[in-house]
């Protein structure tokens, strides 16, 4: 009995210690992966301060850009969700107490935006910057323009948390995706697109507000966010070959199918619902261009 249970406890002990060192190695390439820096090329972006300009960079972010999915309805910030993964924070953006924008320069806004890069060069997490990193110079300023000078809210906010078990999944690769910096095209121009009812836009657009990025380059959709979420519908040509402009835009404007059925609340559809017809009809000539 005494040999049975010194056994167990050697078994117990030895376990313990492989757990211990599991850990460890775990905290260790977890760390190294999330301290990485991160050298970007910043281009230097003008940041009017005209009305007509602060009213486009409202539209942008309030309708296309879907920052307030994430940051909440006045750029406040929020706790997006606490598990036993993480505690995802989306920081305040306002010059209120505990925002970020009393501190931010407008090359810190850009380092952000457009590379998800971090004022000390560590990658953002989560951050869609691999779409906001085609915004345009001239749309990117107005998105700076607007956030810098939308009304300050006082809320201060937790830190992100990254548990043992997310740690466990970082250092096993699991969550290298979700280190932005990682996969943000760095490109050498950020030409502006003209408004208008063109293939370009509709293309620009669906690609800023994130449509490609969720339902891919191909628009055939698939595994996109975290693990609960649904995957991405289908909205290439030949999945909404039924579907008409109205159609189409009952989905945005309303988050239903031609048959009455609800979207699903992962689909952003309330964020942009403010689009102008312009910009859906921009979009829904886009979607129907693009080949199998």
């Amino acid at each position: 009995m005494h040999r049975v249970l010194k056994g167990v406890m050697y078994g117990a002990g030895a376990l313990g210690l492989v757990v211990i060192v599991a850990s460890a190695g775990a905290f260790t390439v977890s760390n190294r992966k999330l301290a990485e820096k991160h050298e970007v090329r910043l281009t230097t972006v003008a940041v009017p301060d005209d009305p007509e300009s602060v009213a486009w960079g409202g539209h942008l972010v309030n309708n296309v850009t879907n920052c307030r999915e994430c940051h909440g309805m006045n750029l406040e910030g929020m706790v997006m969700g606490d598990d036993p993964v993480a505690r995802m924070v989306a920081p305040n953006l306002t010059r209120g107490r505990g925002g970020i924008g009393a501190t931010f320069t407008d090359a810190d806004w850009v380092r952000a935006i457009r590379h998800g890069v971090r004022q000390d060069g560590r990658s953002l997490i989560v951050m869609p910057s691999y779409a906001y990193a085609y915004l345009s110079d001239r749309d990117l300023g107005a998105v700076i323009a607007y956030v810098k000078q939308v009304e300050p809210v006082d809320n201060e906010l937790p830190q992100f948390r990254l548990r043992p078990l997310g740690r466990a999944l970082v250092a096993a690769g699991a969550f290298d995706e979700d280190i932005v910096a990682r996969k943000v095209p760095q490109r050498e121009r950020y030409d502006s697109v003209e408004p208008g009812l063109t293939l370009e836009y509709g293309q620009y657009l669906a690609t800023v507000s994130g449509c490609t990025s969720c339902h891919k380059a191909n628009l055939k959709g698939g595994p996109a966010g975290p693990p609960d979420a649904p995957p991405a519908a289908d909205i290439s040509p030949a999945a909404l070959r039924d579907w008409t402009r109205d159609d189409f835009f009952r989905a945005l404007r309303e988050g239903r199918r031609p048959d009455g059925t609800e979207i699903s609340d992962w689909m952003p559809w309330r964020f942009m619902q403010g689009m102008t017809d312009e910009e859906l009809d921009a979009i829904w000539l886009y979607i129907r261009s693009v080949e199998a």
